[in-house]
């Protein structure tokens, strides 16, 4: 009889203590996977809009390089052709 108590299984699931304790874990587990995410989303943005600004300083440089010489002007006035 007493061999046949081991073999038996026990179903009588998770304690409380187990239970917190593998909430708890998850939970930090996912606080440390949700940053850096959050943090690379914001990097993405700021990058995104870098490019934005780096693209239209681009093409106006490439606007004024595309000026004939004679009508760049001086930094305190209007260029004529423009």
């Amino acid at each position: 009889m007493s061999r046949t108590r081991f073999l038996v299984k026990d179903d009588r699931g998770f304690s409380l203590p187990e239970a917190i304790m593998a909430l708890s874990v998850l939970s930090i587990g996912i606080l440390l996977t949700i940053t850096p995410i959050l943090a690379g989303l914001n990097n993405l943005g700021d990058a995104r809009l870098n490019q934005v600004a780096s693209n239209y300083a681009q093409s106006k440089v490439e606007e004024i390089r595309s000026l004939d010489y004679a009508d760049v002007g001086f930094p305190s006035s209007t260029p004529g052709g423009v």
